[in-house]
């Protein structure tokens, strides 16, 4: 079975972005080209030019518009079906370990292949468990990203002398101070 990877998907969606040729709207170019000419066309055979002017308009609009919707589809269906398979080669790869294991291999995979559907059930509510590094590094990451102008609640539950000697409580405070400094809007909720 392929491995699918975030890097692989994205490999994969560039690769696809990059094939959008003009070529691939041929259709709707020839069609926006015909309705060009038809509408040049309209003033000489007495339409009005208020008519001709509005035809023109609406000559080039459709099939740009029409280009523009093959184009979103066909990366949403894309993108979709990426997800899909990446989800079905995961779980296929999953299956077919578990298939070649028997005894306490097999017992020993079954807690792992549990400990982790938990894991996810805990992630899809919402729930992601995070040592303390993984912790600060997020938390200093999202601090760092709010641009200007924007809110954050902060709900502070740790003892007053871990902002002061915890280097990494440090770092926080200090990113907390950068975004202070870039206009963000800090509420802290301290909670003892």
């Amino acid at each position: 079975m392929d491995k699918f990877n975030s890097a692989g998907i994205k490999k994969c969606r560039k690769s696809v972005l990059k094939r959008v040729k003009l070529h691939d709207h041929g259709p709707e170019i020839i069609e926006g080209l015909l309705l060009v000419v038809i509408s040049a066309i309209l003033p000489f055979i007495g339409v009005s030019d208020d008519v001709a002017w509005f035809a023109g308009i609406m000559s080039v609009l459709l099939p740009l518009s029409v280009a523009t919707t093959k184009h979103y589809f066909t990366t949403v269906v894309h993108d979709v079906m990426q997800k899909h398979q990446a989800r079905e080669g995961r779980a296929a790869r999953v299956g077919t370990i578990l298939e070649q294991l028997d005894g306490p291999q097999f017992l020993h995979a079954v807690k792992v292949v549990d400990s982790t559907l938990a894991k996810l059930e805990k992630i899809q509510q919402g729930r992601i468990h995070l040592n303390a590094a993984q912790y600060y590094h997020e938390i200093i990451r999202a601090m760092n990203s709010v641009p200007p102008g924007r809110y954050v609640h902060a709900l502070n539950i740790i003892d007053e002398l871990r902002w002061k000697h915890d280097p990494r409580q440090i770092k926080y405070l200090e990113a907390n101070l950068s975004a202070l400094s870039r206009g963000v809007i800090i509420k802290h909720f301290c909670y003892k």
